[in-house]
């Protein structure tokens, strides 16, 4: 197959939401009778979320050590092409030359991990190592910590032992009340046998959000996401019809700085525009 049969897809920001978000584009190249390969120059921020989004999925043909010509190449051009009514994952599609699609990722997962019923009344995940460290927009967290002292009462909160560095606000490790997570196939697992999931603007509500659409658990997600109720362009576009989302206030992120690894993607990004 020669070059114009073949396209690279890469990303310089590495989180699981991150890569989701373009993990329609596989099987729509592949219908399009195109090859599609991963780019040594993809930046996931561990080998987990490369695992879940690109290993497994039977439309990736390998990785290459090409620069891409996929991904945020394209899907950061001029945002005038932006439907405000689509969500990020239907957005990325148009600008790749496809449909929009129903909003929702894909992911190929080995249904052994999917749990059958229902443990847990309530489960709260409010880690994000992105939505606190690298956007210069984010969250109230003082707003968030009264929301978080609220459910701390009920409500296990997911911590985060072996995955790389997971930000969480402070309030919830004040918590006895916790639900380690080892890998994402243990987050699959509790998530799906979870009834009601609280979650921030974070990769687990993405993940979340498919794995109610395609499974049907958790049965309600409840994400706490900021300028939802604003007439400002909400954060990043991850929003799902399957969630309920909770206006919360959002505010200068005045600590933001991206780490040296996404500046380096970043950078090499730049060079092949």
């Amino acid at each position: 197959m020669n070059k114009k049969n073949k396209v690279i897809f890469g990303q310089p920001w590495g989180g699981l939401g991150d890569n989701l978000a373009y993990s329609n584009l596989p099987r729509l190249y592949n219908q399009a009778d195109k090859e599609f390969y991963i780019s040594h120059f993809n930046y996931v921020r561990n080998k987990e979320i490369y695992d879940l989004v690109w290993k497994r999925n039977p439309f990736v043909i390998k990785k290459s050590i090409l620069p891409p010509n996929v991904g945020s190449k394209i899907s950061l051009v001029d945002d005038s092409y932006i439907d405000e009514k689509l969500n990020i994952i239907q957005n990325i599609n148009i600008k790749h030359g496809f449909n929009a699609g129903n909003g929702y990722p894909q992911i190929f997962i080995n249904s052994e991990i999917i749990s059958r019923r229902i443990e847990y009344k309530n489960v709260a995940d409010f880690s994000g190592f992105s939505i606190f460290n690298t956007v210069g927009s984010s969250y109230n967290l003082n707003e968030l910590k009264n929301i978080e002292k609220r459910l701390i009462r009920d409500i296990p909160f997911l911590t985060y032992s072996k995955l790389n560095k997971q930000s969480t606000t402070t309030e919830n490790r004040l918590s006895s009340n916790r639900i380690n997570i080892e890998s994402i196939n243990s987050l699959i697992k509790v998530l799906t046998s979870t009834e009601t999931f609280y979650c921030l603007n974070s990769g687990s509500h993405v993940l979340a959000a498919y794995l109610k659409y395609k499974f049907g658990t958790p049965k309600n997600i409840i994400s706490y996401y900021p300028g939802i109720d604003s007439k400002e362009r909400v954060l990043g576009k991850y929003l799902f019809d399957n969630v309920n989302y909770k206006n919360v206030s959002i505010m200068k992120n005045t600590e933001a700085k991206p780490t040296k690894k996404i500046e380096f993607y970043t950078r090499l990004y730049d060079y092949f525009n």
